[in-house]
């Protein structure tokens, strides 16, 4: 067992954990944080992308004590104020992804736009690569990242 202290969502935690949990556990279990998954137990889905002191990484791939004295983000974070942008501009046009990818989607673009307030395609796309979308809307989502970006 090792204490870490990390801040999660603006919240300081200091917690004793199990050298070998993973963070994404530490996050589901621990904090009840559930909309972080680990969906495909291999690390290639991204389903577990956090913000990790503003850079996308998966939590499946992380010890929760390679977090000390770091700041995470976790799509409940990205959305304390209401829907991400992005999940507005798809519920606007009528496209419901699956939430085995969305949330680690919309964590990759808020990367992203974090980065580059107007990205292209290109960069939509390229940014979005480590998540695979099961439900087929991936498309849809580089799309609904365009308007949010470009509308006035």
């Amino acid at each position: 067992m090792e204490t870490v202290r990390i801040q999660v969502n603006g919240v300081s935690h200091e917690t004793e954990v199990d050298t070998a949990r993973l963070l994404v556990d530490y996050l589901r279990d621990r904090l009840g944080l559930t909309g972080t998954r680990q969906a495909c137990e291999t690390s290639r889905c991204g389903a577990c992308a956090v913000l990790m002191n503003g850079v996308a990484v998966r939590a499946c791939t992380l010890f929760a004590v390679q977090a000390e004295g770091t700041s995470v983000e976790t799509i409940e974070g990205l959305e304390s104020a209401g829907p991400h942008p992005v999940r507005s501009a798809l519920r606007d046009a009528g496209i419901q992804p699956c939430d085995d990818c969305l949330a680690g989607r919309l964590v990759l673009v808020e990367a992203l736009l974090r980065r580059k307030k107007r990205p292209t395609r290109g960069e939509v796309e390229r940014a979005l690569e480590g998540n695979r979308c099961v439900c087929g809307t991936g498309p849809s989502v580089v799309d609904a990242v365009l308007r949010v970006t470009r509308a006035p």
